[in-house]
């Protein structure tokens, strides 16, 4: 048996909310996968900043010998960095879909 809903209303802004939900909970989860990214440091668009100079995944493997380690073998003083160019068109790139919604 399936369920079935009826929304009433005369706003054509909540109307065009409630249709486009599929949308939005895709864009809300894409959100959240990228914040696994970002978190896990899978995300491409990930700087390194270490001893005062920043670096791509790649650059910084090269590097990765040259640079000071700590007394575990772990590079110190090495920070992740997102450029902030590079995180506006991640946000708008993902919010898309929905821009139109948000206006």
């Amino acid at each position: 048996m399936n369920d079935k809903y009826i929304f009433e209303t005369e706003s054509s802004r909540e109307m065009e909310l409630v249709s486009s939900r599929h949308k939005i909970l895709s864009v809300l989860d894409d959100i959240k996968n990228w914040r696994r990214e970002l978190y896990k440091g899978y995300d491409n668009k990930l700087r390194y900043l270490c001893n005062g100079k920043l670096y791509t995944y790649t650059e910084l493997e090269e590097e990765r010998e040259k640079l000071p380690k700590d007394e575990h073998g772990f590079l110190k003083d090495c920070k992740h960095v997102y450029l902030k160019n590079e995180l506006i068109d991640k946000i708008d790139d993902l919010l898309s879909d929905i821009n139109y919604l948000l206006d």
